[in-house]
């Protein structure tokens, strides 16, 4: 399930968040959305993980680096101290669209932390499965659709951080999922 109103154009997506990044740069907690949950598999288009190029930027689909982005922006700009950044982060790692966003590769920043790699991971393991479900319908900005795995996000960034090698990091997934991936170190 996700937030509704991620769920539309960029254009669309970008006015319905951004009052909410306002209010967080005020002093609000992080919450960037409000309103009822859909079904990713009842929205249309891809869920995207940057923005899409035209004119697929028009058309309605799952923008679910988008909130994040917003906040990337803030954090270079320099309106986000890091104390604040951390609770949106930590905020983020509560829901699979959170973590989405700090999948998506346009809010690298955001996962650059080494502190952060850690939880990101724990996220990954805990709603891989709702994630993964979804199938073949991410995009990384472009017109083509591919499984979560199969696109360079910051998970790869995390998990190679983390000692997973280029060479798995670069093989699909194994049927067993991310579990089968994970050091035993990590395997908590």
């Amino acid at each position: 399930m996700f937030p509704a109103d991620l769920v539309g154009t960029v254009s669309q997506v970008h006015e319905r968040v951004r009052p909410h990044l306002e209010a967080f740069l005020a002093g609000e907690p992080w919450s960037p959305t409000a309103g009822p949950l859909v079904d990713v598999r009842d929205a249309t288009g891809w869920v995207a993980l940057a923005e899409p190029p035209p004119p697929f930027d028009e058309q309605s689909q799952l923008q679910a680096y988008l909130p994040l982005t917003l906040l990337t922006e803030s954090v270079v700009a320099g309106q986000v101290d890091r104390a604040r950044e951390n609770e949106a982060v930590t905020a983020s790692l509560t829901t699979p669209w959170g973590l989405l966003g700090l999948l998506s590769p346009p809010n690298q920043v955001l996962v650059y932390p080494p502190e952060r790699h850690r939880p990101i991971l724990s996220a990954a393991l805990r709603f891989w499965d709702v994630l993964d479900a979804a199938g073949a319908r991410y995009s990384a900005g472009t017109s083509v659709g591919a499984t979560l795995w199969g696109l360079t996000t910051n998970l790869a960034h995390v998990l190679g951080r983390l000692g997973v090698s280029d060479a798995v990091l670069g093989e699909p997934l194994p049927p067993e999922g991310l579990w089968a991936v994970v050091p035993a170190r990590f395997a908590w």
